[in-house]
């Protein structure tokens, strides 16, 4: 591992995913086993960054278990580093937002991909910053942090590192191929027989409204000038399922 590979891991000596040169279409996903907040360092000298008030510029860091494996000490966790300011904050806030969650979870299931490279617009000279996809499946239960609004505080994580889960390589599939949340058993039926269904002039008086009434001969009438049954309902009165028993009903 380089010196600045490195500076890019944490002192758990997880390394860095896209350390090491990684090329667009490089991605890894896996199992959260823990996430925090870091404060950025310059990739070149590795001096921690600050906003020109003074405050840290803060990082996302999410630790998954992957089953890559590249050295015999290698257990397959890898660190993925997220800017809290620019694209990078804005494509992690949509991807807890798609899952229905405002929060990193421990346990939940993490996806990022190396997509583009996006050049500087203020100097084109200078290096162009790497553009990356996360996506993000909420656990049943799990601590993080609150992504409603506000700074980011590194006290909002939490949570015991769970077990090893299985991971992806790079050339990983999308993650709607994780396992959907188990369902709730459906409950049994009980058969029921069905009442036989009234005669048409059954259900006519049935269906009449106590206290009150209307003129089946007057419907009638209506049925012959064209009128449909929510006409008729209208005109008279009557609900669309009297209505209807009147219409069903043979003519006398």
């Amino acid at each position: 591992m380089s010196a600045i590979e490195d500076l890019m891991s944490n002192a758990d000596g997880v390394p860095s995913a896209f350390a090491g040169g990684k090329t667009i279409g490089y991605a890894v996903q896996g199992e959260i086993v823990d996430a925090g907040v870091t404060q950025a360092r310059d990739y070149d000298t590795g001096k921690p960054l600050e906003w020109d008030d003074g405050n840290p510029q803060q990082q996302v860091r999410v630790v998954i278990q992957t089953t890559l494996s590249e050295t015999p000490e290698d257990n397959g966790q890898r660190a993925i580093y997220i800017k809290w300011w620019g694209d990078q904050r804005q494509a992690l806030i949509t991807a807890i937002k798609s899952a229905g969650d405002t929060d990193i979870r421990v346990g939940g299931m993490f996806y990022a991909a190396y997509t583009s490279d996006k050049p500087n617009e203020k100097n084109p000279k200078l290096n162009a910053s790497k553009v990356f996809e996360y996506r993000y499946q909420r656990p049943q239960q799990g601590a993080g942090i609150d992504m409603t609004g506000g700074q980011v505080q590194p006290e909002g994580f939490g949570g015991a590192p769970a077990g090893p889960a299985a991971g992806t390589a790079p050339t990983a599939p999308a993650p709607q191929q994780w396992a959907a949340p188990a369902q709730a058993p459906t409950p049994p039926t009980v058969p029921v027989t069905p009442a036989a269904a009234p005669a048409p002039a059954q259900a006519a008086t049935q269906a009449a409204p106590q206290g009150g009434g209307f003129d089946v001969a007057q419907v009638r009438q209506l049925f012959a000038l064209g009128l449909n049954d929510a006409q008729v309902a209208g005109a008279t009165g009557a609900t669309a399922d009297q209505v209807a028993a009147i219409r069903a009903m043979p003519a006398a």
